[in-house]
């Protein structure tokens, strides 16, 4: 599967709803390049606090993870982010059935560890997890 980052500033809501409906695990990855849309809702938000977004036709409620992998200010709270990033998208690749071995943790299967590769987790600002 190829995957494309997308910068933060460039991509619009019609797009985002897109690729966030037609991902199989209902996620988005984005880069931050210029001040966005994505950079003032985490500033006023968490990780934790649903959001809503109306594209394409569609309406979506997700949550946004600050990763900042790219721009990266170590932070407890962006470490918490990540973790739950992370085990968020272990608990929906393991639920689509990719855990063949049935790993307990994202970081013991090395299956998963190369998805994260293959998606640039570590390249990433910003995710958009769908709420199901």
């Amino acid at each position: 599967m190829l995957y494309i980052m997308e910068k933060a500033s460039l991509i619009d809501l019609d797009s985002v709803v897109i690729k966030i409906m037609e991902n199989e695990l209902g996620l988005l990855l984005l880069e931050a390049d210029k001040i966005s849309f994505f950079d003032t809702l985490a500033s006023s938000t968490t990780f934790k606090d649903r959001q809503g977004m109306h594209g394409n036709g569609c309406h979506i409620t997700f949550h946004l993870f600050p990763i900042m992998y790219k721009n990266s200010i170590e932070t407890t709270k962006l470490t918490e982010s990540r973790a739950s990033a992370i085990n968020n998208i272990f608990e929906r690749w393991t639920k689509c059935g990719h855990n063949k071995r049935n790993a307990k943790s994202p970081f013991s299967s090395k299956a998963f560890m190369k998805y994260i590769n293959e998606i640039e987790f570590l390249n990433a600002d910003y995710m958009l997890l769908m709420v199901d």
